[in-house]
């Protein structure tokens, strides 16, 4: 299944990135913790080059954390890497603290009184969330969906640190299907670019054969010999039916994915480090 998703205000926003990074001190990259490499954009890659960077695996609360724990070790190459939750109080300090000691490693000998972040990322992976916590109150809006965020906004933290907050931007083509749906799993792709049973039956693969009892747990349902049979029995189960006792797939496939974005399936990471 191909699945693309690049709007002309993503475009938009990658020139306005590479205008402004010269201006900031510090990228401070938000990934999610659930597939930190699938929620890399390369463009941001190629845009931010040799600028300090932070990067923030977001939504560690929802991801494994044995697996966080190894991908925190495989990342560490690339920059200043802390696990975060937007949903945890006082995490301003450790988010500062980060982008100033990335300046600083970069710049030893630089006297700094101020610095400034460019905040990037891919749709959905928690921006807004993430500056939000650093000004201590809600000052951009947020939701766990993608699109909400349209435009580039310079934010004040204090009178030494500045954020600009970004719209999340994918790039024109994933050289891997598997990529698009990883990224619609984790809900950084819009709901109508793809249809949701593939995206459930795709989830029901995956977690049967890497978190083998998360289904039973949740549904009381053990995986069966297909995807398509464990969704119709989840449905069943559920008493998601229409006429005849027949299962609604449509609407157990909007359940479940839902579901699992939002960790009621235990906490899942659909990346592994190598």
């Amino acid at each position: 299944m191909d699945i693309q998703w690049f709007p002309g205000h993503m475009a938009k926003t990658r020139r306005e990135l590479e205008t402004t990074v010269p201006k900031v001190d510090v990228v401070l990259e938000i990934r999610d913790a659930r597939a930190p490499i699938a929620s890399t954009n390369p463009i941001i890659g190629d845009i931010c080059q040799n600028k300090p960077r932070v990067i923030v695996l977001n939504k560690a609360d929802l991801a494994d954390s044995q697996r966080t724990t190894e991908w925190l070790k495989q990342l560490k190459s690339e920059g200043v890497i802390i696990p975060f939750s937007a949903t945890q109080a006082n995490r301003k300090g450790a988010l500062a603290a980060a982008c100033l000691a990335a300046v600083q490693a970069r710049y030893p000998s630089r006297t700094l009184r101020s610095i400034s972040a460019l905040v990037v990322g891919i749709p959905n992976c928690g921006k807004s969330a993430v500056i939000n916590q650093l000004r201590g109150r809600t000052v951009v809006r947020a939701a766990n969906r993608p699109g909400v965020t349209r435009g580039l906004t310079w934010i004040k933290v204090d009178d030494t640190f500045r954020v600009a907050d970004t719209p999340g931007v994918l790039w024109p083509k994933f050289d891997n299907p598997e990529t698009g749906l990883v990224l619609a799993s984790i809900g950084a792709i819009k709901d109508d670019r793809l249809d949701s049973e593939t995206l459930a039956l795709w989830i029901i693969r995956f977690l049967s054969e890497k978190y083998p009892t998360a289904l039973e747990t949740r549904y009381k349902v053990k995986p069966l010999e297909s995807a398509e049979l464990t969704l119709e029995a989840i449905a069943k189960k559920r008493g998601v039916i229409v006429g005849g006792g027949k299962a609604d797939i449509e609407q157990i496939a909007s359940i479940l994915i839902a579901e699992f974005r939002v960790g009621k399936l235990g906490r899942v990471s659909v990346e592994a480090a190598a």
